[in-house]
């Protein structure tokens, strides 16, 4: 024997020993010992089958198939290190698309099987990103999903770039009138400008039980922000420093399915600390109760929060907010979404600028086919505030905010599971203090994970 069928030789006698049933050497084209070495896998030995493959790929090392197929028998062996390390070459090896995309499948199902479910999340990025069809990457999600369930440590990071007509939150005129004399403020307008928004989030979930999972969670926030060329001449004071921000949380939640599985109770502590212009301004607690169940198709959570906030910079102004609220939604038949909520508060501080009563309506809509290339969705929230005592005026002071959203993902364009999205935001304030009489406008670009 001559070429592939002379180092194939007793391939069958290989097959038959793990078997014990054959007695003798049988010559088998390369096809046909593939499709053995797969059978072998699928028939429970995974052995036999490594073997198999290991002679097929002295043949030829540079096989994507013979590796991938290899990867799935040394993970059926719990051979994970190199399950993973064979399933990355058939990755290199692999042309794009399909090809790549099972590979890098297997890389992540290896890495999970041995406990790396973080780096297997990285691997499921990368297989979206080679998945040949809706229906691949669908599938790339579910187990995206299911490992992320299984993984202790989430970490998790959003970035926005919004261009803003008003980023200074100027009123809508500088003049103030109080007590029938008229006051000028030439440096309280509107200044354009762009504004950069960045979080990350780190955190723990603890074993979970049959009802109840419960979860660490540590969390930055900052925001930065470059001045139009008009802050200047507007008032030369002003530094892009001055409108930096920067927030740290630690908190503790958990939630609790009861016994029928329709109703859930949710809980949470926060601690957290705020800085601005990069000098410490407050510290304070947040605390959270929800009670989540079923209503006219559709799920309701009803909750309570308590917060307190120190503030370090000027203590008069620190506050004590109660807040009820209430989020219904729901899924229509045609796969969009329907959202509506309510939440009213009271604070109460010493500082009459702070303390206020306040009302707020929620609106929102998510559309499940995309539409122009991108899914859309759009909301609309209405505010009412009324604070406690008058300051500006004999009048105590009253604002009502109207604030438009609408968002377009565009999903095609998605990165390693990422996808960007685009948020056109229009708020205005009206008060019956000239001064807080705002309009606000932008637009931002950010990025969301798909998954």
């Amino acid at each position: 024997m001559t070429g592939p069928r002379s180092w194939i030789a007793g391939l069958a006698l290989l097959l038959a020993a793990s078997s014990a049933q054959a007695q003798s050497s049988v010559e088998v084209d390369i096809a046909t010992a593939r499709s053995l070495a797969v059978q072998l896998i699928e028939s429970g030995q995974p052995g036999a089958a490594q073997a198999l493959l290991q002679t097929l790929l002295a043949h030829d090392p540079d096989d994507p198939g013979l590796l991938l197929a290899l990867s799935r028998a040394e993970r059926d062996m719990a051979h994970f290190d190199s399950a993973a390390r064979h399933a990355r070459r058939a990755f290199r090896l692999a042309a794009p698309g399909g090809g790549k995309f099972q590979a890098a499948r297997a890389v992540a199902q290896a890495l999970a099987s041995d406990g790396k479910r973080g780096r297997a999340q990285i691997w499921l990025r990368r297989a979206a990103r080679q998945a040949p069809n809706d229906r691949a990457l669908a599938l790339v999600r579910r187990e995206f999903r299911y490992v992320r369930s299984r993984n202790p440590v989430t970490l998790s990071f959003n970035g926005s770039i919004s261009p803003n007509d008003n980023i200074n939150d100027a009123p809508t005129t500088n003049r103030i009138v109080i007590g029938g004399l008229t006051f000028e403020n030439p440096a309280a307008q509107p200044i354009s400008g762009v504004e950069f928004r960045f979080q990350a989030e780190a955190t723990y979930r603890l074993p979970a039980t049959e009802r109840r999972q419960s979860e660490f969670t540590f969390a930055y926030a900052g925001r930065r922000v470059v001045l139009g060329e008009e802050a200047e001449a507007i008032d030369p004071t002003l530094d892009n420093a001055l409108f930096r921000s920067d927030g740290l949380s630690v908190g503790w939640a958990t939630k609790y399915l009861l016994p029928d599985r329709e109703r859930m109770i949710d809980s949470a502590v926060t601690v957290f600390a705020d800085w601005n212009a990069g000098r410490h301004s407050q510290t304070g607690l947040r605390a959270a109760l929800g009670y989540t169940f079923p209503l006219a198709e559709g799920r309701l959570r009803l909750g309570a929060e308590f917060e307190h906030a120190d503030r370090v910079d000027r203590p008069i102004r620190s506050s004590r907010t109660r807040r009820l609220m209430a989020d219904w939604s729901i899924g229509l038949e045609n796969g969009d979404r329907l959202g509506a909520g309510m939440t009213l508060s009271d604070t109460d501080s010493a500082s009459e600028a702070v303390a206020h009563g306040a009302a707020e309506l929620r609106l929102s809509y998510h559309w499940a086919d995309p539409q122009f290339g991108a899914h859309w969705g759009g909301a609309l929230e209405y505010r009412r505030a009324l604070f406690d005592q008058p300051l500006y005026s004999v009048e105590p002071r009253e604002d009502h905010a109207v604030t438009v959203r609408l968002s377009a993902e565009f999903r095609e364009m998605q990165f390693y599971g990422f996808a960007p999205v685009v948020e056109l935001r229009r708020e205005v304030v009206r008060s019956n203090i000239s001064r807080f009489d705002t309009r606000n406008t932008g637009i931002s670009l950010s990025v969301r994970s798909t998954f």
